[in-house]
């Protein structure tokens, strides 16, 4: 029986349960792969602090990830260190060192990935199931399950912390800053949680997504990007009454026009699937060509689930070794794919002063920008102690350009008194 090596990068939380699987299942991934998986050396600058797996073996210590990704003694190294910085080091020492490689640092795969995978193949010396979607194994199908298929469009709910906020906003009608402070408190949510609620986090993960989806690459900085921090209650609600759910959106369509990323809250009609994902759960909805259209659904995040895939992965890089499959093409990428103009249907709130005139200044600045206005709804008095009225307007379908600069141009309106509301409706 083929015996395979592994060194992990790594014992924070993910690690830990990484390391946990490797020595509690040994016999287990035996039996299933056929090939014995030993864990060879943990690497840690710390390995004093209680990572609720008892202790590691002495033997099994390092402090030196160098030494581990130069050993003739270990066939795989998995990154688990977090950042940008020394684990781009990690992987591409481990690369060159000829080592089969896994991750799940979306961060570092979104931000190097002109660098990484001119190294890395997926699938031969490089598997990062765990950067997208946790345990859902979004990766793995898109790579071999649906390779016959021409992946045409892909909406994602991709990051379990903003789905979880706007979930409890609106089933306990609570404000987004106490409903963050929950989160933050139950450990949904980090203490600085701007790459998840500013949409960063999705945006990297969209990054890979069309990578692997259509093939063709663009920098999370070059994604255009909303978070959900603008987002009310009253929004949610006004939703619901028009038969929509909000949700914070990974989008990309590969159309005849160019490509179209971008990450942004979103109108979901009640009866598509991508509605009903609440909590943590994440989400991946696929329309292809010869498969039609699936959804994958899971935990996208936390310990044993994100630990999970990075097992898996594990197992089907000590494959390859066990086989000698390192002959497989390299996937043919995209680094500069032309971009589309985007056009879609719009929710747009105003904060407006309560008196006569005010929907004929905003409807003629839309018409001078050829938007047209689908229905408007208002409500008939000021809240109390103001003399403002949200005024809640749904567009034609728009394009994007245009819709900037009407709103730039109301916004500077007198009678416009807070920053517009403004999300898409996706028709899928």
């Amino acid at each position: 029986m083929k015996r395979v090596s592994v060194g992990v990068i790594g014992f924070g939380t993910i690690g830990a349960g990484v390391v946990k699987i490797l020595l509690k299942k040994r016999g287990l991934l035996k039996k299933r792969s056929g090939i014995d998986i030993r864990l060879a050396r943990v690497c840690d600058r710390d390995f004093s602090r209680d990572r609720g797996i008892g202790k590691i073996p002495r033997d099994l210590q390092e402090k030196d990830w160098k030494r581990l990704v130069s050993s003739p003694d270990i066939d795989i190294i998995v990154e688990l260190v977090g950042g940008v910085t020394i684990a781009r080091d990690i992987v591409l020492s481990a690369l060159k060192n000829g080592k089969i490689v896994v991750t799940a640092n979306k961060a570092l795969l979104s931000e190097y990935a002109r660098e990484i995978f001119s190294v890395g193949i997926p699938e031969v010396n490089l598997f990062f199931e765990a950067a997208i979607c946790g345990a859902i194994p979004v990766v793995k199908d898109i790579q071999e399950a649906l390779i016959a298929n021409k992946i045409r469009s892909l909406y994602g709910i991709v990051n379990g912390t903003c789905n979880y906020i706007l979930s409890k906003m609106f089933a306990d009608t609570l404000e987004f800053d106490l409903v963050l402070k929950q989160a933050q408190e139950l450990g949904y949510a980090e203490k600085q949680p701007g790459l998840d609620i500013d949409g960063i986090d999705s945006a990297h993960k969209l990054s890979l997504l069309s990578l692997l989806a259509f093939g063709k690459y663009v920098h999370p900085d070059d994604i255009p990007t909303e978070g959900i921090t603008n987002l009310e209650l009253i929004d949610l609600l006004f939703a619901d009454e028009m038969g929509y759910s909000i949700k914070l959106l990974a989008v990309g369509n590969d159309t005849r026009q160019g490509l179209d990323l971008r990450v942004h809250p979103a109108l979901v009609p009640y009866e598509h699937m991508l509605s009903s994902v609440e909590g943590v759960f994440n989400a991946l909805y696929l329309q292809t060509d010869e498969a039609g259209d699936m959804m994958f659904y899971g935990r996208g995040a936390g310990r044993f689930p994100t630990a999970s895939a990075v097992v898996s992965d594990i197992v089907d890089g000590a494959k390859v070794i066990a086989s000698s499959e390192g002959a497989r093409a390299k996937q043919v990428i995209d680094f500069s794919p032309r971009l589309a103009q985007v056009s879609c249907r719009y929710y747009v709130r105003f904060t407006v002063v309560d008196r006569p005139g005010v929907l004929a200044k905003i409807s003629g600045i839309l018409g001078r920008n050829k938007i047209s206005i689908a229905s408007v709804q208002q409500t008939e008095r000021a809240r109390a102690g103001t003399n403002t009225v949200p005024l809640i307007l749904i567009t034609h379908e728009a394009l994007e350009e245009k819709m900037k600069k009407a709103i730039s141009e109301i916004a500077r309106l007198d009678v416009v008194k807070k920053e517009p509301v403004v999300i898409r409706i996706v028709d899928l």
